[in-house]
């Protein structure tokens, strides 16, 4: 599997990018500066049960789908393949909720589609 941006969204300044990757990381570029700013790597475990091992092997297991930031950027929302939502404080570096086991898509959809 080839890490890949799953998702991204514009920081509140429009100078900042917020992505969702496939390597279980999400990560800020500035746009302006052309580089990475920071890499989170703690935010999603990734642990993902699966009966098959044969697909287990093809699935995306690290994957974050989706990112969107409130609150002046010091807040992300993420959603995982591991079937949790997090939201973390950015300034802190802590995750301050975390929803397991959950329907990704219906959470991928309520929280990341009305966040303001």
């Amino acid at each position: 599997m080839l890490d890949s941006i799953q998702g991204l969204c514009w920081g509140s300044n429009q100078n900042l990018i917020f992505t969702a990757s496939s390597d279980k990381t999400t990560a800020i570029f500035d746009i302006i500066q052309k580089q990475k700013i920071e890499t989170f790597d703690f935010i999603h475990t990734s642990y993902f049960r699966c009966p098959l091992e044969e697909l287990t092997k093809l699935s995306t297991l690290d994957t974050i789908h989706s990112v969107k930031t409130y609150k002046n950027d010091d807040f992300l929302v993420s959603c995982s393949v591991d079937q949790s939502i997090a939201i973390t404080d950015l300034n802190k570096k802590v995750v301050l909720k975390r929803f397991e086991e959950g329907n990704v898509g219906i959470y991928h959809f309520f929280f990341l589609g009305f966040l303001i």
